[in-house]
């Protein structure tokens, strides 16, 4: 079991990876959890994923960018 219903053949080995995220009203988020997690804000960017043409190798400017608009 990597993570209830994923088993290990149903995970890839090496991949870029996913995420998910369901949103909901808080009430109902409440009938589901015990501590639902509420989102006081967003952001979105994006930048290139060329290595050449970043400044940085180890940090994606576009993150930066977001984090401060959320």
């Amino acid at each position: 079991m990597i993570a209830e219903p994923l088993k290990l053949y149903d995970c890839s080995l090496i991949s870029d990876g996913a995420s998910c995220a369901v949103l909901t009203k808080p009430e109902l988020a409440k009938k589901y959890v015990d501590t639902p997690v509420y989102i006081t804000g967003s952001g979105h960017a994006s930048d290139t994923v060329g290595l050449f043409q970043r400044e940085s190798f180890t940090s994606v400017k576009a993150t930066r960018y977001a984090a401060k608009e959320a």
